[in-house]
């Protein structure tokens, strides 16, 4: 039980208390509206501080737009970068192209219609060669080359 040891308004009938609890209230009452005040200007602040924010993402995303490598920029892809890889320079024309690779390449030489990637001799040693005898498809014209430090005439 809380006890009340006022002693407002017991001889004039006056309650003093309220009096003064109402002269509290209005002196307060500039400090309550400084802090409304207060939370509406940081409201603000905040608000502010993301338009920025957002501004500075567009300002960096119209100079990206502005470069002009962006325009002249040819991009490749490959589905599988393991089969196929590709290049494109400035200078390539504009388009879509798409290769459908059924079967990779195996490693084989063909050269000539002699089939003159086959080797000189069956040995790297080619001392005793003729050339003239090889079966190139053109004539061999006398005149003499160094192979594996060997000079054949």
């Amino acid at each position: 039980m809380a006890l009340d040891l006022g002693v407002s308004g017991l001889a004039s009938g006056f309650d003093w208390r309220s009096l003064v609890d109402q002269l509290a209230d209005v002196e307060r009452a500039s400090e309550r509206r400084l802090r409304v005040e207060q939370g509406i200007l940081l409201q603000r602040n905040t608000a502010y501080g993301n338009i920025l924010a957002q501004l500075s993402s567009l300002k960096s995303k119209m100079d990206a737009l502005k470069d002009p490598a962006l325009y002249g920029a040819r991009q490749t892809r490959a589905s599988d970068p393991t089969l196929l890889s590709a290049t494109a320079s400035t200078a390539a024309g504009l388009g879509s192209h798409s290769f459908d690779i059924t079967q990779l390449a195996s490693a084989s030489t063909f050269q000539g219609t002699a089939d003159i990637g086959n080797k000189l001799n069956a040995t790297n040693d080619v001392s005793a060669l003729v050339l003239s005898a090889a079966p190139f498809g053109s004539a061999i014209t006398a005149g003499s080359l160094t192979v594996n430090g060997s000079r054949v005439t």
